[in-house]
């Protein structure tokens, strides 16, 4: 919020951002830094993270938040380029998975 960015994690790997949700973020994003008492010009920075692919069409929030808990976990993930690294990963097994 500080920094005004929104990291998309989007494991169907579409590299498009879905512009109803990013409407509906910017607007949010702008009404709680004026709740704030903070001026903002413009919208926030938007970056499309890759996350590890899913394999079918209904996985995505399963595997959103395995990815998630990844991030959480690794306290080295302090910057753009740690995270992107992270999401190179091809895909995540059934072992992975199954921890959640």
């Amino acid at each position: 919020m500080r920094s005004m960015e929104v990291f998309w994690l989007d494991s169907l790997v579409r590299k498009v951002v879905d512009l109803n949700v990013k409407f509906i973020v910017n607007d949010a994003m702008k009404v709680a830094a004026m709740e704030m008492g903070k001026k903002i010009k413009g919208n926030p920075t938007w970056e499309l993270v890759k996350c590890p692919k899913q394999t079918g069409k209904k996985e995505c929030g399963v595997y959103v938040m395995k990815f998630m808990k990844h991030l959480m976990e690794d306290s080295l993930v302090s910057s753009k380029s740690k995270l992107k690294e992270l999401g190179e990963a091809a895909t995540y097994g059934d072992e992975e998975l199954n921890d959640l």
